[in-house]
């Protein structure tokens, strides 16, 4: 998970922080936010011990990743481990998890022999999260209807939604039209996934923040709350799109055309030419989504959010014709 500011605590964090200390039997644990929207909240805790607990409150697809870490107790790339059996507070579900610190690297900044174990380790993840029993119990979690919930993120977002947002925060702001008009120029026709490739379970997460290096090789992932069915190819593009977006003047161009080489080389060996589109488009709307969902005010977010659709969007311009 990356590095996030902490909020001022208030009479929620109270309450939450006095059943972990009852539940944990630490009354020295001290707790703080790091980030939070309508009906979800992640935090950092400490212990009395000095141990570092990641607590999320209101995510029921924490479930799925309690299950998962059940399911592997001794596998190293899944180095979380639930501290507690499930909590509610006001009905809503608390996960406890500790995980491992790991170092962590952007794809652009990987050497050649990181960037090959990356690629193996996301391959034996693969495996993992489609065992046999993993698969099943996912497809029951999603049969029941918990991914309509309007917090889920991930690629269980269905594009067409982030798309109807965009249109909302137009109709409230129509100065914005001119900036965000790539992203509004998107047809619903071609935001819904190809049927031409089996559908897996994928992390739904990866970025940089929630996979670790030791040395040259990949030593774990984290984060396994967003867990959906999706292309494979999607985890991939998220990896890429989260260094893209912030490729315009911040990246060293040697690292640029490292990132989009790399792209084009993965891109070329996995997956249909349809499901990259599909894959960075639905990421596109996603991340729009996610900015002026948050802030539905001011030409100043829709510029910031055209800026980094436009670096996004170059990740198309590498894909196989």
């Amino acid at each position: 998970m990356s590095a996030e500011r902490d909020a001022a605590p208030d009479a929620d964090d109270v309450r939450l922080e006095g059943l972990l200390r009852e539940r944990l039997g630490d009354s020295s644990l001290a707790l703080a936010r790091r980030r939070e929207d309508c009906i979800s909240r992640v935090y950092r805790a400490t212990t009395s011990g000095g141990r570092a607990l990641f607590v999320k409150w209101g995510f029921a697809d924490a479930a799925c990743a309690a299950e998962l870490l059940r399911r592997n107790p001794g596998n190293p790339l899944l180095p979380e481990r639930v501290v507690s059996e499930e909590m509610r507070l006001d009905g809503r579900p608390v996960y406890v998890f500790a995980w491992s610190d790991a170092r962590h690297i952007p794809v652009e900044e990987m050497s050649d022999a990181q960037f090959e174990s990356f690629i193996a380790a996301c391959d034996s993840l693969s495996g993992v999260l489609n065992e046999p029993g993993m698969a099943e119990y996912m497809r029951r979690w999603t049969a029941e209807g918990v991914r309509r919930d309007p917090d889920v993120r991930g690629p269980a977002v269905d594009p067409l939604d982030c798309l109807e947002t965009v249109r909302s925060y137009v109709a409230l702001h129509p100065a914005a039209r001119p900036l965000l008009a790539p992203l509004l120029a998107m047809r619903p026709e071609d935001l819904r996934r190809p049927a031409d490739a089996e559908l897996r379970v994928v992390h739904g997460d990866l970025h940089p923040g929630n996979f670790g290096f030791d040395g040259d090789r990949v030593a774990a992932f984290f984060d396994f709350d967003n867990l959906a069915f999706a292309y494979p190819i999607e985890d991939f593009a998220r990896v890429f799109a989260e260094s893209a977006k912030k490729s315009g003047l911040f990246l060293h161009p040697l690292l640029r055309r490292r990132l989009f080489a790399r792209f084009r080389d993965i891109a070329a060996s996995r997956g249909t030419p349809g499901q990259w589109r599909f894959a960075v488009s639905r990421l596109r709307l996603y991340y729009a989504r996610n900015s002026l969902r948050r802030r539905m005010s001011g030409l100043r977010v829709a510029f910031n959010v055209a800026m980094r659709d436009r670096r996004i969007a170059r990740l198309e311009r590498h894909l196989p014709a």
